[in-house]
């Protein structure tokens, strides 16, 4: 994905942290969202191990927001679904350019 989504959170600390959108999918009729700690640096896009966050997509009091996804089982369900996700793009990627 080039035209990812960015935002500003806030942490547990009260800092804000500007991070993107990377994906989302619907698992049991909930929506959750991959983020990662938007990359400033070039040199950032070279380090292939960034850590990505999952949160639920939550609608409350008129407006959407997003939820950390505390229980473990689950998020190793998640973590599955999106890298399988992220490996599809590695493989279109590896198709283009065979192309």
């Amino acid at each position: 994905m080039d035209d990812n989504t960015t935002l500003v959170l806030e942490d547990e600390d009260g800092n804000e942290i500007e991070v993107e959108i990377i994906d989302t999918l619907e698992h049991e009729g909930k929506i959750y969202v991959a983020m990662m700690e938007a990359i400033t640096d070039p040199e950032q896009l070279l380090d292939t191990d960034s850590e990505y966050y999952i949160f639920e997509l939550v609608d409350g009091e008129g407006a959407q927001g997003f939820a950390p996804v505390e229980d473990e089982g689950l998020l190793d369900v998640l973590a599955e679904k999106f890298e399988a996700i992220f490996d599809s793009y590695d493989d279109d990627d590896e198709e283009d350019e065979e192309s």
